[in-house]
Protein backbone atom coordinates (compact mmCIF):
# COMPACT_ATOMS: atom_id res chain seq x y z
CA UNK A 1 0.00 0.00 0.00
CA UNK A 2 3.21 2.38 0.72
CA UNK A 3 4.25 2.23 -3.19
CA UNK A 4 0.85 3.23 -4.06
CA UNK A 5 0.32 6.07 -2.24
CA UNK A 6 -2.44 4.98 0.32
CA UNK A 7 -3.18 6.71 3.19
CA UNK A 8 -6.02 5.22 5.21
CA UNK A 9 -7.29 2.25 5.20
CA UNK A 10 -11.05 1.90 6.62
CA UNK A 11 -12.12 -1.93 7.81
CA UNK A 12 -15.69 -2.61 9.56
CA UNK A 13 -14.86 -5.36 12.07
CA UNK A 14 -17.91 -4.12 13.99
CA UNK A 15 -16.52 -4.89 17.40
CA UNK A 16 -14.79 -1.58 18.85
CA UNK A 17 -13.12 1.75 17.39
CA UNK A 18 -8.93 0.97 16.94
CA UNK A 19 -6.92 3.73 15.20
CA UNK A 20 -3.55 2.52 14.20
CA UNK A 21 -0.95 3.36 11.61
CA UNK A 22 1.86 1.32 10.50
CA UNK A 23 4.58 3.02 7.64
CA UNK A 24 2.36 6.24 7.67
CA UNK A 25 -0.64 4.67 7.12
CA UNK A 26 -3.92 4.86 9.06
CA UNK A 27 -5.69 1.52 9.78
CA UNK A 28 -9.17 2.22 10.94
CA UNK A 29 -11.01 -0.35 12.94
CA UNK A 30 -14.63 1.08 12.43
CA UNK A 31 -17.29 0.29 14.96
CA UNK A 32 -21.00 -0.63 15.06
CA UNK A 33 -23.32 2.04 15.80
CA UNK A 34 -25.70 -0.89 17.12
CA UNK A 35 -23.10 -2.57 19.40
CA UNK A 36 -22.87 -2.08 22.88
CA UNK A 37 -19.75 -3.01 25.13
CA UNK A 38 -16.34 -2.85 23.98
CA UNK A 39 -15.90 -5.50 22.10
CA UNK A 40 -12.75 -8.03 21.96
CA UNK A 41 -11.23 -6.90 24.91
CA UNK A 42 -7.36 -7.75 25.45
CA UNK A 43 -6.86 -8.35 21.89
CA UNK A 44 -5.61 -4.37 21.45
CA UNK A 45 -2.99 -2.33 23.72
CA UNK A 46 -2.38 1.02 23.26
CA UNK A 47 1.15 2.27 22.57
CA UNK A 48 3.92 1.87 19.80
CA UNK A 49 4.31 -1.98 18.93
CA UNK A 50 7.92 -1.37 16.94
CA UNK A 51 6.25 -1.94 13.33
CA UNK A 52 3.05 -0.71 14.38
CA UNK A 53 1.52 1.76 16.66
CA UNK A 54 -2.24 1.42 18.52
CA UNK A 55 -3.07 4.82 19.39
CA UNK A 56 -6.49 4.78 20.36
CA UNK A 57 -9.37 2.23 21.48
CA UNK A 58 -12.54 2.92 21.98
CA UNK A 59 -15.74 1.19 23.09
CA UNK A 60 -18.82 0.48 20.22
CA UNK A 61 -21.51 2.44 19.85
CA UNK A 62 -20.48 5.34 17.35
CA UNK A 63 -19.97 6.05 13.70
CA UNK A 64 -17.01 7.92 11.77
CA UNK A 65 -17.42 11.22 10.09
CA UNK A 66 -14.75 11.87 7.20
CA UNK A 67 -14.80 15.42 6.07
CA UNK A 68 -12.05 15.77 3.01
CA UNK A 69 -10.84 18.78 1.84
CA UNK A 70 -7.61 18.74 -0.88
CA UNK A 71 -5.02 19.04 2.08
CA UNK A 72 -5.81 16.25 4.60
CA UNK A 73 -9.26 14.54 5.66
CA UNK A 74 -10.44 15.02 9.25
CA UNK A 75 -11.58 11.87 11.32
CA UNK A 76 -14.38 12.12 13.95
CA UNK A 77 -15.65 9.26 15.96
CA UNK A 78 -18.95 9.87 16.84
CA UNK A 79 -21.11 8.41 19.04
CA UNK A 80 -24.71 7.41 19.61
CA UNK A 81 -25.36 10.70 22.00
CA UNK A 82 -23.63 12.52 18.86
CA UNK A 83 -21.00 13.75 20.76
CA UNK A 84 -17.25 13.99 19.11
CA UNK A 85 -15.24 11.38 21.45
CA UNK A 86 -12.20 11.37 19.32
CA UNK A 87 -10.64 13.18 16.41
CA UNK A 88 -7.14 13.11 14.02
CA UNK A 89 -6.29 13.96 10.82
CA UNK A 90 -4.65 12.62 7.92
CA UNK A 91 -2.48 14.60 5.68
CA UNK A 92 -2.26 14.09 1.95
CA UNK A 93 0.79 11.93 0.86
CA UNK A 94 3.82 14.79 -0.01
CA UNK A 95 3.40 15.79 -3.73
CA UNK A 96 -0.78 14.62 -3.63
CA UNK A 97 -3.66 16.04 -2.68
CA UNK A 98 -6.84 14.88 -2.92
CA UNK A 99 -8.84 15.81 -5.95
CA UNK A 100 -10.96 18.41 -6.21
CA UNK A 101 -15.00 18.11 -6.31
CA UNK A 102 -16.15 17.46 -9.52
CA UNK A 103 -19.96 18.99 -10.38
CA UNK A 104 -22.27 16.17 -11.47
CA UNK A 105 -25.08 18.54 -11.77
CA UNK A 106 -27.89 19.15 -9.33
CA UNK A 107 -28.08 20.24 -5.94
CA UNK A 108 -28.24 18.80 -2.33
CA UNK A 109 -30.49 19.60 0.20
CA UNK A 110 -27.67 17.73 2.88
CA UNK A 111 -24.60 16.57 2.93
CA UNK A 112 -23.37 12.95 1.06
CA UNK A 113 -22.70 10.15 3.57
CA UNK A 114 -20.96 6.91 2.46
CA UNK A 115 -20.89 3.54 3.46
CA UNK A 116 -19.13 0.59 2.95
CA UNK A 117 -20.98 -2.61 3.63
CA UNK A 118 -19.06 -5.32 2.22
CA UNK A 119 -15.11 -5.50 0.70
CA UNK A 120 -15.34 -3.66 -2.85
CA UNK A 121 -18.39 -1.69 -2.49
CA UNK A 122 -19.09 1.67 -1.30
CA UNK A 123 -22.80 3.34 -1.19
CA UNK A 124 -23.17 7.36 -1.02
CA UNK A 125 -26.79 8.39 0.06
CA UNK A 126 -27.60 12.37 -0.14
CA UNK A 127 -31.17 14.40 -0.11
CA UNK A 128 -31.48 16.48 -3.11
CA UNK A 129 -33.19 19.66 -3.35
CA UNK A 130 -36.64 18.36 -4.27
CA UNK A 131 -36.27 16.12 -0.49
CA UNK A 132 -35.88 12.91 -2.14
CA UNK A 133 -33.42 10.48 -0.90
CA UNK A 134 -30.51 9.81 -3.78
CA UNK A 135 -28.31 6.89 -3.61
CA UNK A 136 -25.10 5.74 -5.93
CA UNK A 137 -23.02 2.38 -5.70
CA UNK A 138 -19.80 1.15 -6.40
CA UNK A 139 -18.78 -2.34 -6.31
CA UNK A 140 -15.20 -3.04 -7.18
CA UNK A 141 -15.13 -6.41 -7.56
Amino acid sequence: MVENNISAYFHGHDHQYVYETRDGIVYQEVSSPSMSGSGFSGIYTEGDHGDYQTIKILPNAGHLRVTVTPTLATVDYVKTSRAVNYTYTIPANAGQGWSDWESLGGSFASSPAAVSPSNGRIDVFVIGSDNVLYHKSYDGT
